[in-house]
Parts: structure tokens; C-alpha cells; sequence
């Protein structure tokens, strides 16, 4: 399940939600993500920093993880090693396949 919730609306429940950070700006969101079952992170609540460049989504949005993780692809500061968020991005991958993927490492 997934929510995208814009500015000042309701938020549901999900296994990832994104939010709008602020009012008058579409490229700032925060997204909110659920460890996967059956993983060392099941039960875990993940916060991540989205942004999305002006020519999106021609290139890669920029996210990382606010909330402390150990996991071999994701850095101290945050920063997430996944092909797809870099040289491997297409136009035709979404906001949402980007999330299932960081969430599916």
C-alpha cells in the first residue's frame, strides 16, 4: 500500500507514504517508509528526504534516509547506493517505483 499525501490532508496507513513538505513547493516531500516483513528491518519506521529536480523525470529524484539505518547500500549520512537513483534512472520510472526498490534493498 502506498499514500501520497499533499499538503495539510490526512495521511493513511501504508507501508510507504510521501508527503508534500511544504505548501507551495512540489519538489520538497517526505516520505515515510514500513521495514518489509520478514527482514531484519520488519516493525521498523524509516524517514526519507525526497527532492525532486526541475526536470524530473528526466533525472533521478534525489532521496536519503533521515532515520538511522545499518544496511550495506545505504551510507552514514543517509545517502542510498542504488543504481536507479544515478546513472540507471529512466524517465519512465516513477516517485513510486523508486521507493519500492529502496524499500525492497
Amino acid at each position: 500500500l502506498v499514500s501520497i499525501t499533499m499538503f495539510g490532508e490526512e495521511r493513511q496507513a501504508s507501508s510507504i507514504s510521501i508527503v508534500q513538505e511544504e505548501e507551495n513547493n512540489l519538489f520538497k516531500w517526505k516520505a515515510t517508509m514500513k521495514g518489509p516483513e520478514g527482514t531484519l528491518f520488519e516493525g521498523g519506521i524509516f524517514d526519507l528526504d525526497v527532492t525532486l529536480p526541475e526536470d524530473y523525470p528526466f533525472t533521478p529524484p534525489r532521496i536519503n534516509f533521515t532515520s538511522t539505518i545499518i544496511h550495506p547500500n545505504i551510507y552514514g549520512n543517509g545517502d542510498i547506493c542504488l543504481d536507479i537513483l544515478t546513472d540507471k534512472w529512466s524517465p519512465a520510472q516513477t516517485l513510486l517505483t523508486a521507493l519500492l526498490s529502496i524499500q525492497s534493498l
